[in-house]
């Protein structure tokens, strides 16, 4: 993708070009994995993709956070698939490779369920469930303690995380220039809730200005 288009009709460059397969991550790794048929992108009715399994999640994932929107859950049921299916091929957490896929999927899920006040054990129960239904049996035996590592993880972080930004604000002066820039950096990096962040400015103006 090399252009952002607005409401209006006004055409603009991005400064970064991305490329958009429009496949969506889940078939991706179908396809990668040899479980996704391709002549199915020709009518998704007969697909894995939106089959039953698909749909019983979507309205389950509605019920458990009382939420409306379709959008929502089917991102949600993205991450789940996709963290499954590499969990069931032996990927491990790492800070590189599809091992760094891994740990963003999880980190954006477990926050997504978090931000509802959904705890660890319902959490874990959701994604087991998927594993054996989705016969992803790996993936079944390994998700609690991959998924509890990296939820408990979070946790604490985040309680450390005002000392944790007034270190970084104090080390790197180059936000003195573009606080917002700084934020997004931290947030990119090191996985916070952008909300948590934006609540944490006034160490900016108070240990900086």
């Amino acid at each position: 993708m090399k252009f952002f288009i607005e409401k209006g009709k006004k055409i603009y460059s991005l400064n970064k070009f991305f490329v958009d397969t429009g496949l969506g991550l889940e078939r991706l790794i179908g396809i990668f994995n040899s479980t996704f048929v391709f002549k199915n992108f020709t009518s998704l009715k007969y697909s894995n993709y939106r089959g039953k399994l698909y749909r019983k999640y979507l309205i389950f994932l509605k019920n458990i956070l009382k939420i409306k929107a379709n959008y929502q859950t089917r991102i949600l049921i993205d991450h789940i698939s996709t963290s499954i299916e590499l969990l069931n091929a032996g990927i491990n957490v790492s800070n590189s490779g599809r091992g760094f896929i891994l740990k963003k999927l999880i980190r954006r899920l477990l926050f997504y369920f978090i931000s509802y006040k959904i705890n660890f054990q319902t959490i874990n129960s959701i994604l087991k469930r998927y594993s054996l239904e989705s016969n992803k049996i790996n993936a079944y035996n390994r998700c609690t303690i991959v998924f509890k590592n990296e939820y408990f993880s979070l946790i604490n972080f985040e309680k450390n995380a005002k000392d944790f930004l007034l270190k970084l604000i104090l080390k790197n002066k180059t936000i003195k220039k573009d606080w917002t820039e700084f934020v997004y950096f931290v947030y990119q990096t090191h996985g916070l809730k952008l909300i948590f962040l934006k609540n944490h400015i006034n160490l900016h103006r108070t240990f900086i200005n």
